[in-house]
């Protein structure tokens, strides 16, 4: 059986992530003649469901707990969908995986190496792209979907997920994972020709 690829999209909020993993997915099963199996974290299971409800305000968890529930909601994909699609040679296509938690929940202030201890049994994918674009150009991209807040509070949140994202891109290849930066201010059609071309060479 041939074996499956798994590949996160990780990146700031507004840095393309969905778009170009789903333009992938397209690639994928257009061109390369294999299966692939598109999802994002938080997932819709029943961890994710309630780290959704934290994050669109409906519910409040302190930053420890909600690391912990993002490394529960993992190993519940790994284990219902990311394993069973891999096993079944299809490309796994993932929006945000671990190096968001290493990112994010940083920036929050939770403990970095307790992140990585909590997510230790966490598979590292085949191939991390990290869609590289400055913090400003992102609030710039929120506001125009309507998705800003106050441009200042955003500009400097963003800031320090970028810092934490660069110091776990740091340790992640430090630990042989393979990451791809890719230039995410370019065109949508670059960014997108960039990406087939990581994927192909691992296929």
């Amino acid at each position: 059986m041939t074996e499956g690829l798994f590949v996160a999209f990780e990146g700031l909020d507004g840095a393309g992530t969905t778009t170009q993993a789903r333009r992938a997915a397209r690639f994928v099963e257009e061109e390369t003649g294999r299966s692939p199996a598109l999802s994002a974290e938080p997932t819709d299971g029943p961890i994710g469901s309630q780290i959704r409800r934290c994050l669109e305000g409906e519910i409040a968890f302190d930053p420890a707990t909600l690391a912990l529930l993002f490394a529960a909601d993992r190993l519940d994909h790994l284990d219902r969908e990311i394993g069973p699609r891999l096993a079944a040679g299809d490309v796994v296509l993932l929006d945000r995986y671990s190096l968001s938690s290493f990112a994010y929940q940083r920036a929050d202030g939770v403990d970095g190496d307790w992140l990585r201890t909590i997510n230790a049994r966490a598979r590292a994918p085949d191939l991390t792209i990290y869609l590289d674009v400055p913090p400003s150009v992102c609030v710039d991209r929120l506001t125009d979907d309507g998705r800003g807040s106050d441009r200042f509070e955003r500009e400097e949140t963003l800031e320090a997920v970028e810092k934490a994202y660069r110091e776990a891109i740091e340790a992640e290849r430090t630990a042989g994972n393979d990451v791809l930066v890719v230039d995410g201010t370019q065109s949508p059609d670059a960014v997108a020709a960039a990406v087939r071309a990581a994927i192909e060479r691992r296929l």
